[in-house]
C-alpha cells in the first residue's frame, strides 16, 4: 500500500502592531498621482505629524472584539486573605486577557438549612409560576411520561439527590462588598492562544485552567497561575470550535463540523473521550451553544435546526429534541440540578425548558432582536442576564413568585459601544455578573469591557420595605452620573406591615407614583403572565410559546393569579409600563458603564500593492496603514479624517462625472474597510509587476503574512528596494525569497553555523512533544495565586503537543496535485506572472544580446536547468552526445547514498550527522532514513549575505509553521522566533534540532544547502521596435521576425540596443537597413534614399560624452517611457493590449 502524500506546510510570519509613532501620510495630489509613470512602488508623502503608538501592541489590549468573559471570585493572591476578583476575557484577536479587578470581597453569612418542604416547592417553583404544579406533582409521584414526540431515546427520570451531589463543586465563600469600587481593574496577563478567533471561553480545575475553543477549530488550555507551563493543545475539530460546557471530569466542545467532543485535559491524547454527533445530521446541525450541568449528567447542544437536542454523555446517545424556537439557537444555560434548561435564539425569544417532563414552560419576549447572550448565577435559573444583538441588557427576577408577571424585568443598560458597522457585528456577545452588583458586558463591535453597577435583586430590596429604612442598608448608592434614576432614598412602603409576614404576596406592590421597588417605571418591562390577564397583549406569533412534540397531549393547568384582579392603573407611567412589550421600548436603568477597560485597535482587512512590497491594512478606527512586508515595518498611516476625505472626494467626482443628484456629505461615515483600502490603493499605488510570493490576512488583527514555496520566483531590481552603491549597480536584482527567508531565519543559520564549528558530537535530542511558544505577557507587578490545594491534575506529559510525526484526527489525508501548492488568485494575484530560469540574485554584465534575441519561427525556448546524470570522468565519457535530462533536487537528494567530496582546493564544513563520538568514519556512510536526513547528512552551505542583505526584523516578531488538512485549514506545528539568535547553547540546540525537523523540505534545502526548487520557464515578451515617424533607420524588417525579451528588462537596455545598431549603421557605406541584404531577395524592407543614414547625422551620432538614454528614447503609444520602466510595465500599464507589443524609438532634441 503507498504510502500517504505528506501535507502541504507554509511558513508565516506575523508583524506586531507598531511599539512607537510612524509618520502620518497625505494622500498625493491628483497630478502626482497621475503621473507615477515607471514608479513600482507607491507614491508616499509623509507630514510633519506622528501617529501614536498602538497600546495593543505591547500586548496588554486586545485588538479586536470580544468574544468570551470568563469570572474568578475564588482564586486568592498570595499576601491576601481574601480574593480580589480575576476576569479573564477570550478576543477575535485570538488572545486571552486577564484582568485583576481589585474588588473588596467579604465572607457570606452562614444560611441555616430549610426544611424539606420547603426544597420541595423550590425545586418545582417554575411549574408552580408557569401552571405546571400539578404535572410536576405527578412526575414526583413516580408516574411515568409518555411522548408521542420526535424521541431519540427513552427519558431517563432525573433523581432528586442530584442537585444535592451538585453542591460538591467548587463553590464560593466569598462576596461582594457593596462598598467595593471597579476602578482599580488592570492588566494582569496575556496569552496570544490562537490565531484566529476565540469563540468561547470556560474557567475549570477550581479555576485554575482556562480552555479555549477557537475558529482554526483547536481547543486549547492554559494555566495563568502557572510561569512555567506553556498552553497546550487539548484537540482539534475539523471546523470552527464555537463552544464549551464543562463539568467536574471533562470539557465539552461542540463545533461546526457538527459534533461535540468531551475531553480529558489531564490526560495525554489529543483524542477526544467521546464523540456525539446526530444521526439525522443535515448542513444546518452545526453546534451553535451548548450547556452541561456540574456533575456531567446531561448535555444540551443548540444550533440552526431550531431544536434543543439532549445528550447522555454516559451512554453516548441523543436523549431528546426540545422544538419551539424558529431561528438558531445561539446560547444555552442550565440548571445546576438539571431540571431546567434556558434558552436564547435569534427569534428574539428566551424559552424554559422543564427537563423532566420535556416540555417549554415559559417563553419570555422582552427583547426585539436576537438574543446573543445568557448569564445566570442562580441555582434553578429564576434570575438571568441576557444580552442582545442590538446591545440592551436585561435581567429577570422571578424567585419567589407565584406568576412569572409577578416578576421583574430590569432594562439595565445598552452597551453604547455596540455599533455595528459594514465590516464588524455589534451585539453582546458575552456578560458575566458579581454577586448582582456589578455586570461586566463585551461585544463584537469593539475592544472594550464595560463595567456597570447595577442594583440588587429584587429580594433584598424588598427586605427593605419590611425595616426600618434608617436602620438597614441595602448597598452603596451609585453615583449619579452613572444611574440617575436610582433613587433609594425614596424606598418608603406605603404601610407597616408585620415583622414576620416575609411572603413577596403580601408586599403586594411596593410602589411610588414613578417609582417600584426604587427603580423608575421606564426601565421595567411588564412580564408576560401564562394565565389569561386583565392586560392583554397581542404577542408575534414568531414569537409565541411552543411546545416540545413530548407536551402536545398535554393540557395546561390553570391557576387564579393575584395580577388578575389588579386595577388598571391610573398614572401615565405605569400605564406605560403595562404597556411596554420590549427593552428597545424602555429607558436603560444605567446610562453610563462605572469603568472601562480599554482595547487598542486591530486589523480587519488587508491587501497586498501590486509591486509586492507593500500592503495596506485598515484597522477598527478606520486608519490606512503601508506595510514594508520584506522588513516587516509600517512605512506610515493615514488617519480616518484623510481617508474620508479622500474617499468623499471619489464619490464627488464620480457622481458628478454620473449626474447623480442624490450625493450628499452623509455619506461621507458609510465607508466600509474595503472601500478604504481601494480608494487609498488607487491613489498610491505605483506600476509594479513582481510576481507574487506570499499572501496576507488580518483574522487575529495583526498583519499574517503567508509564504508560498513559489517565493524563489519573485525579484525586484535592487535599486527599487533602496540597494544603490555598494556592489550593487542598475542591473541588480534581489530574489525576494531568498531575502525574506535569510533573515526570517537568521538566528537558526547562526545556530547551525556555531554548531558545526565547535564538531558537535553529541546526539540529536528532538521531542516530537514539544510544546508550542505562545506570546505570553505578563505585568510585571503581577501577584501571583496561592496554589489551590489539591493541585490541579495536571501531568506534565499532558501540556506537549505533538508537532512531528502529524497525528491525524481519524480523517484521510489531504489529496496532493502539482497544482495544489499555488497560492490561490484573489485580490493580490499577480496581472503577469513572472517566472526566470534561475532564481539569481544578482545578474552578470551580459552583452547586450542576451538580454533579448531574434525570435525566429519554430524556435523553443529554453526552460527547466538540465543536470548531466553520472558523475566523474567515466559518467562524463558515457553520457557524451547525451541531452541533458532535468532532474528534481528532491528526487536527486533522496537517491543519495554516498556524499562525495568537491573537487577543488576549497573544503566545505563537515555535516554534524556524518560524526561519530568526535570521529569520522571513512568511506562508509549510512544511508538517510528520510528525506530530512538525506539534506541532513550534506555539508552545510547556509545562503550568504550577497544573496539576501542582512537587516533585522521587529521584536516581538512571531514564524509559524503549520500544516494543511483535508478542509483546507492550517493547524500550527511551530511558533517562535528563529530570527534571534540562542544564547542559551542547551535551548539553541533543542530548538535547531526541532526546526530542523518541522520545516518545509523545500525551505530546509535552502537554509542549510543554498538551494532552491527547480524554476520554471523564463517568461519573455515579444515586441516590435520600429522608428518613430521614420526619423532614424530601420533596425529590423518586421514582416520576418520579432524581438524577445525577459519580461523584467528594462527600457534603458533598448535605448542602448538602439544605439549600438544605430552606430552599426552610420559605418556602412550602403543606405540600407542591417537587414537590408536579406530583405530585397523577398520584396520586403526596402529602404528610399529618404532614410539613408546620411541625411541624419546627428541623430546617428550626437554630442560626445552622453549616456544611451540621454540621446535615444523610447515610446509606446505615443508616450515616453522612463529608462528604469520594464517590459512587462509597459505592455500592462502603456500598452494596455493584447496585441503585440509596438514600440518606437527616436532621437532627443
Amino acid at each position: 500500500m503507498a504510502a500517504s502524500p505528506a501535507p502541504r506546510r507554509r511558513v508565516s510570519y506575523v508583524l506586531p502592531p507598531t511599539s512607537s509613532a510612524v509618520p502620518r501620510l497625505a494622500v498625493p495630489p491628483r497630478s502626482m498621482s497621475e503621473n507615477r509613470l515607471g514608479r513600482p512602488g507607491p507614491l508616499l508623502i509623509p507630514e510633519d505629524t506622528v501617529s501614536a503608538p498602538s497600546q495593543a501592541s505591547l500586548g496588554t489590549q486586545h485588538r479586536l472584539g470580544i468574544s468570551a468573559l470568563a469570572l474568578d471570585s475564588k482564586s486568592v493572591l498570595q499576601g491576601n486573605d481574601r480574593p480580589e476578583g480575576i476576569l479573564y476575557s477570550g478576543g477575535r484577536d485570538g488572545m486571552v486577557i486577564g484582568w485583576d479587578l481589585g474588588l473588596g470581597m467579604r465572607r457570606k453569612p452562614i444560611v441555616p438549612e430549610q426544611g424539606d418542604g420547603l426544597t420541595v416547592n423550590r425545586r418545582r417553583q417554575w411549574e408552580l409560576m408557569t401552571g405546571w404544579a400539578d404535572d410536576a406533582i405527578e412526575e414526583e409521584e413516580g408516574e411515568d411520561f409518555t411522548s408521542d414526540g420526535d424521541v431519540l431515546g427513552d427519558v431517563t427520570p432525573f433523581s432528586s439527590s442530584l442537585h444535592a451531589e451538585a453542591t460538591g463543586k467548587y463553590a464560593s465563600t466569598w462576596e461582594l462588598d457593596p462598598s467595593s469600587s471597579v476602578e482599580n481593574s488592570r492588566f494582569r496577563i496575556s496569552g496570544q492562544m490562537h490565531m484566529n478567533w476565540v469563540n468561547d471561553i470556560k474557567l475549570c480545575n477550581k479555576n485554575q485552567t482556562i480552555v479555549t475553543a477557537s475558529s482554526d477549530g483547536t481547543v486549547t488550555a492554559w494555566n495563568p497561575h502557572s510561569s512555567d507551563l506553556q498552553p497546550w493543545k487539548v484537540g482539534a475539530h475539523t471546523d470552527f470550535a464555537r463552544c464549551l460546557a464543562d463539568s467536574t471530569n471533562w470539557v465539552a466542545s461542540g463545533s461546526f463540523d457538527r459534533t461535540i467532543k468531551l475531553w480529558d485535559i489531564s490526560r495525554t491524547a489529543t483524542q477526544p473521550v467521546l464523540e456525539l454527533s446526530p444521526i439525522d445530521s443535515c448542513d444546518k446541525s452545526s453546534i451553535y451553544s451548548i450547556a452541561a450541568d456540574p456533575l456531567g449528567k446531561t448535555i444540551a447542544s443548540g444550533s440552526p435546526e431550531r431544536v434543543v437536542r439532549l445528550w447522555d454523555p454516559l451512554s453516548g446517545k441523543g436523549i431528546n429534541k426540545l422544538v419551539g424556537h424558529t431561528d438558531t439557537i445561539r446560547t444555552i444555560l442550565i440548571s445546576e440540578d438539571a431540571r431546567y434548561l434556558l434558552t436564547g435564539s435569534a427569534d428574539a425569544s428566551i424559552k424554559l425548558w422543564s427537563l423532566a417532563s420535556q416540555r417549554c414552560l415559559h417563553t419570555f419576549t422582552h427583547h426585539a432582536d436576537s438574543v446573543w447572550s445568557l448569564f445566570s448565577s442562580s441555582s434553578s435559573l429564576e434570575s438571568f442576564y441576557s444580552g442582545d444583538r442590538a446591545g440592551w441588557v436585561c435581567r429577570v427576577d422571578v424567585e419567589g413568585c407565584s406568576d412569572v408577571a409577578e416578576g421583574e424585568c430590569v432594562v439595565l443598560c445598552r452597551d453604547g459601544s455596540v455599533e455595528a458597522t459594514p465590516d464588524i457585528n455589534g451585539g453582546v456577545n458575552a456578560i458575566v455578573a458579581l454577586d448582582d452588583q456589578l455586570v461586566w458586558t463585551a461585544s463584537g463591535a469593539n475592544s472594550n469591557i464595560s463595567s456597570w453597577q447595577v442594583p440588587r435583586r429584587r429580594s433584598y430590596r424588598a427586605l427593605a420595605l419590611q425595616k426600618d429604612y434608617s436602620s438597614y442598608s441595602l448597598e452603596r448608592p451609585l453615583s449619579p452620573q452613572h444611574s440617575p434614576e436610582l433613587h433609594y432614598n425614596r424606598l418608603q412602603p406605603k404601610k407597616r406591615r408585620s415583622a414576620d409576614d416575609t411572603s413577596l404576596h403580601a408586599l403586594s406592590v411596593a410602589e411610588e407614583e414613578d417609582h417600584l421597588y426604587g427603580i423608575h417605571y421606564d426601565s421595567l418591562i411588564k412580564l408576560e403572565s401564562p394565565f389569561p390577564s386583565a392586560y392583554p397583549r397581542q404577542m408575534d406569533p414568531e414569537v409565541a410559546t411552543l411546545y416540545s412534540s413530548a407536551s402536545i397531549m398535554s393540557v395546561r393547568n390553570m391557576h387564579p393569579s393575584s395580577s388578575m384582579s389588579q386595577a388598571v392603573p391610573e398614572d401615565t407611567t405605569q400605564i406605560a409600563y403595562h404597556q411596554r412589550e420590549v427593552a428597545s421600548e424602555a429607558t436603560p436603568l444605567v446610562k453610563a458603564p462605572a469603568f472601562v477597560l480599554r482595547g487598542g485597535s486591530g486589523l480587519v482587512r488587508a491587501i497586498i500593492l501590486n509591486d509586492r512590497i507593500h500592503a495596506l491594512s485598515v484597522d477598527t478606527r478606520g486608519e490606512v496603514a503601508v506595510w514594508d512586508l520584506v522588513r516587516g515595518t509600517c512605512r506610515g498611516s493615514f488617519d480616518k479624517p484623510t481617508v474620508d476625505k479622500l474617499l468623499y472626494g471619489a464619490k464627488r467626482r464620480q457622481s458628478v462625472g454620473s449626474n447623480t443628484s442624490h450625493f450628499s456629505a452623509d455619506t461621507i461615515h458609510s465607508y466600509s474597510a474595503r472601500e478604504a483600502l481601494e480608494g487609498v490603493r488607487e491613489a498610491i499605488e505605483g506600476e509594479g509587476v513582481t510576481a507574487s510570493w506570499s499572501s496576507v490576512d488580518t483574522k487575529a488583527g495583526v498583519l499574517s503574512v503567508h509564504i508560498s514555496d513559489r517565493c524563489f520566483e519573485a525579484e525586484v531590481y535592487a535599486d527599487e528596494v533602496g540597494f544603490q552603491g555598494r556592489g550593487y549597480n542598475e542591473d541588480s536584482k534581489l530574489n525576494v525569497g531568498k531575502w525574506v527567508l535569510r533573515n526570517l531565519f537568521l538566528g537558526f543559520l547562526r545556530e547551525e553555523s556555531r554548531m558545526h564549528r565547535r564538531s558537535h558530537s553529541q546526539p540529536d535530542q528532538y521531542d516530537p512533544h514539544s510544546p508550542l511558544r505562545y506570546h505570553i505577557v505578563r505585568a510585571f507587578d503581577m501577584v501571583p495565586a496561592i496554589p489551590i490545594s489539591p493541585s490541579p491534575v495536571v501531568p506534565q506529559a499532558g501540556l506537549r503537543t505533538p508537532l512531528i510525526p502529524i497525528q491525524s484526527l481519524q480523517m484521510p489525508p489531504p489529496p496532493m496535485s502539482p497544482s495544489s501548492s499555488l497560492p490561490t488568485p484573489g485580490i493580490d494575484a499577480t496581472p503577469m506572472q513572472h517566472h526566470r530560469l534561475r532564481s539569481q540574485t544578482l545578474d552578470s554584465n551580459k552583452p547586450p544580446d542576451d538580454y533579448f534575441a531574434v525570435k525566429r519561427q519554430n524556435s523553443i525556448t529554453e526552460g527547466v536547468e538540465s543536470t548531466t546524470p553520472g558523475g566523474g570522468i567515466m559518467g562524463r565519457i558515457k553520457n557524451f552526445g547525451k541531452k541533458p535530462s532535468a532532474r528534481p533536487m528532491s528526487e536527486a537528494i533522496a537517491s543519495t547514498s554516498v556524499i562525495e567530496e568537491p573537487e577543488g582546493p576549497t573544503t566545505p564544513v563537515p555535516s554534524k550527522r556524518s560524526m561519530d563520538k568526535g570521529s569520522i568514519k571513512e568511506k562508509t556512510i549510512e544511508k538517510p532514513k528520510t528525506e530530512v536526513d538525506a539534506i541532513l547528512v550534506q555539508p552545510f552551505n547556509p545562503p550568504t549575505s550577497t544573496d539576501a542583505p542582512t537587516h533585522a526584523f521587529p521584536a516581538g516578531m512571531q514564524v509559524m509553521i503549520s500544516d494543511e488538512d483535508v478542509w483546507g485549514e492550517w493547524s500550527v506545528k511551530y511558533q517562535g522566533q528563529p530570527h534571534v539568535s540562542f544564547h542559551d547553547d542547551r535551548e539553541g540546540r533543542r530548538r535547531v534540532v526541532e526546526l530542523e525537523r518541522t520545516l518545509p523540505l523545500w525551505l530546509l534545502e535552502f537554509l542549510y544547502l543554498a538551494k532552491t526548487p527547480a524554476a520554471p520557464p523564463a517568461m519573455k515578451i515579444s515586441f516590435v521596435l520600429l522608428p518613430w515617424r521614420d526619423e532614424l533607420p530601420e533596425l529590423i524588417n518586421t514582416s520576418q521576425s520579432k524581438l524577445t525579451a525577459n519580461r523584467l528588462l528594462r527600457v534603458r537596455k533598448l535605448v542602448t540596443h538602439v544605439q549600438e545598431k544605430l552606430e552599426r549603421i552610420s559605418t556602412q557605406s550602403r543606405g540600407t537597413s542591417i537587414r537590408g541584404s536579406l530583405d530585397e531577395s523577398s520584396g520586403h524592407g526596402h529602404i528610399s534614399p529618404s532614410s539613408s543614414p546620411s541625411q541624419f547625422p546627428s541623430a546617428l551620432h550626437g554630442p560626445p560624452g552622453l549616456r544611451h538614454e540621454q540621446q535615444y528614447e523610447i515610446l509606446c503609444n505615443d508616450i515616453v517611457l522612463p529608462p528604469d520602466m520594464s517590459l512587462a510595465a509597459v505592455r500592462q500599464y502603456v500598452w494596455k493590449n493584447t496585441n503585440e507589443l509596438v514600440m518606437h524609438y527616436r532621437g532627443k532634441v
